[in-house]
This record gives structure tokens, sequence and C-alpha cells, in this order.
């Protein structure tokens, strides 16, 4: 099976129209009707790339008519977009989405801010850039080859890159080449780290369950830390596992004994036991008045996710916090809400499913 080609997310983002409007950052090259030519860089609010590019480019030619844009890119701004490649954060602050929600175009005073990109020796614009024969050549030097002349497998890893196995624990992964780059670890961090294991075994007298809690690991991290880490301590010796001693044979014989025997005489307290009509008709009402209180409850809120996320149920779902299933129930029982008609989804499925009442038995 051949492997699925990767795609780069702006792409995906630029052929997307989201009905609301996003911010987009868009690069694009300022041609002057005097034949002068610029770089800039600005934030355009629209729906999707394409609209982005039409609003720019409206923008600049009623400037004037001999106006011109090309070498036009639009980069959709999200959560996690990287707008300084230094900084440790992954995510946009609320300052910065501020100052992006204050410069975006259009606005009310209908301006343009424009951040000059200055443009390298040799380009004709800010993205590319001409090349000599010389580089072109450099370039192809760079980088891993594929096949049978790639550099690992010219150079594989062998046992004699990694220490023995008997003394791998006095060592750790080093920077470098991933399993053959390693390093001796100094003996005061091993100590520190034996020393925190005791520790933490004798504050919780041997229950080892409790002492993962206490240094913040699971279990399976603590016993790779005692017995693979420092396997010159006898850990089942030394400090044995705590809590309540083992029942011996003869008291699991006695447990079980005693259970078979008392086994016929347990009665479960309904067992025998039936609601009189009364009471059964009191409860259904309770209940179904209790889910009138609910559907009407959610009714408001399922529409207003609805329009908020472009009636895709699966997002409407994730922004209630509740399952897509749970969604469709509640929307099934809300009668009085044509769903189809009036929030209609882009799925055929979802729109038959709507048409046939809900009844998932009369699919396409």
């Amino acid at each position: 099976m051949s492997e699925k080609q990767w795609t780069h997310p702006q792409k995906t983002f630029n052929e997307e129209d989201y009905g609301f409007d996003v911010y987009w950052f868009t690069y694009f090259t300022w041609v002057y009707s005097s034949g002068g030519e610029k770089d800039f860089k600005t934030v355009v609010r629209a729906p999707s790339g394409a609209k982005a590019k039409n609003l720019l480019v409206d923008k600049v030619k009623r400037e004037h008519s001999g106006n011109k844009v090309k070498s036009l890119k639009t980069y959709k701004i999200h959560s996690k977009y990287r707008i300084d490649p230094e900084s440790k954060s992954s995510s946009i602050t609320p300052a910065q989405w501020e100052a992006f929600r204050n410069i975006s175009f259009p606005n009310v005073t209908d301006h343009l801010h424009l951040i000059e990109k200055p443009r390298v020796e040799g380009q004709t614009n800010f993205f590319n850039r001409n090349f000599t024969p010389e580089q072109l050549k450099a370039f192809k030097k760079v980088g891993f080859k594929k096949g049978a002349k790639n550099w690992n497998k010219l150079n594989p890893i062998t046992d004699a890159d990694r220490p023995p196995p008997s003394e791998r624990h006095l060592y750790r992964q080093a920077p470098g080449r991933s399993g053959a780059s390693w390093e001796l670890i100094p003996s005061e961090v091993r100590r520190a780290e034996k020393v925190e294991i005791v520790n933490a075994l004798r504050e919780t007298r041997g229950n080892r369950s409790a002492a993962a809690r206490l240094l913040c690991i699971d279990k399976k991290e603590l016993y790779r830390r005692m017995f693979r880490k420092h396997p010159e301590v006898d850990w089942n010796k030394e400090y044995p596992i705590g809590g309540r001693p083992k029942h011996s044979a003869a008291q699991i014989a006695k447990q079980k004994e005693t259970y078979q025997k008392n086994k016929p005489n347990r009665v479960h307290w309904a067992a025998g036991k039936k609601m009189d009509p009364k009471s059964i008709k009191k409860t259904q009402a309770t209940w179904k008045k209790k889910e009138e209180k609910r559907l009407a409850k959610m009714k408001p809120k399922i529409i207003q996710a609805l329009l908020l996320h472009n009636n895709v149920r699966a997002r409407v779902a994730e922004h209630l916090g509740i399952s897509r299933h749970c969604l469709w129930q509640t929307m099934k029982k809300i009668t009085d809400v044509d769903w189809h008609s009036e929030y209609p989804t882009k799925s055929d499925f979802a729109n038959e499913f709507w048409k046939n009442g809900g009844d998932k038995t009369k699919g396409p």
C-alpha cells in the first residue's frame, strides 16, 4: 500500500470556506503605478483565503487604478501559530489576538496596516531567490539520500556503539545520533535518584503504588528505575512490599468455604418486591418532567452552537462537552425544530437521517 502523501495544513486551510471571519497573515508585493515594488505583510479578516485575497486586491486598486498586486500568499492564524520563532510558547496569547483584531482589514477607517518586508538581494519578491549554479550544486549535497545510499543504511548502529548490557544502567542517551550517542551518568545523579526512591518507600512503609504517587510517576516507571537503573540494590529484600501480610493458604481456603456456605442464603433486598401502579405512574411522570426540562435547557444551547460552528454536528458536540450520539438523540427528541431544513449539514448521510425522522434503519 502506498504511503499517504503529506499535505501542509495551510494548504487545507486555504481551500476551506469557514463561513465566519478568521484572521489571515497576507504577504504580497505592491506594484505601484510608477513601476516601483515593495513587499508587505498585513492581517486580513475573511471567511476564506480566496476572499481575503479579493479584499486586499480591491483595496490596493482603490488606492490607485494603476496599482497591482503580485506574489500574494495567505496563511491562516490559528491558536498554535508560532509568531516568534525564538519564543518557547506554542500558543498565541490573548494580547496577540487583541492586536490582530485591532489592525485587521477591513475596519471602520478602511485603513490597511502594512509591515514592510525587506527584500534580500537576488530576490524578485519576498518569497523567491535566484541561486547560482554553484549554490544549487552545494544544496544537492545537503540532506539524506533515499534508498540503498541512505547514510543510516550505510552506517548502521551496532552493539559496538552501545554500552555493554551489564553496564547499560550506568549510561544515558547523549545529544547526537539516537541509539549511538551515550554518556556516563554522574555518580551524584544516580545517588540522588536512589535516595529519592528509598525515602519514598520508607515514608509509605513499602507501599510501592503510594511511593510512585509521591514521586509523581506511575508504578511502571518506579519499577523501571528500581530494577533497571539500580540493579545493584536487592529491593525485594532490603525494601520489601509493605501493607498487611499475605493470607495463608489455610485462610484463603476457609474464606472460600464460608462464601460457598452462605451463598444460597443471600437474598437481594429487592427480590420479589413490585411497585404498585400508583408509584410507577408517579415515577414515570417525574422522569418525563425532568426530561422535558433538560430538553428545554439544551435546545437554545444546541441552536447557538450550530450557528457558531456552521452546523457541523461533531464540532457542536465537542463544544457542548457531550458525545455525537448524545447530541443526535437529544436533537431527535426536540420535535418542534426542523433540524434538516433550518440547520442543514454538509453530510449527505445526516441530511437523509433527518429526512427519515431520525431513523437510522432508513438511511441512504
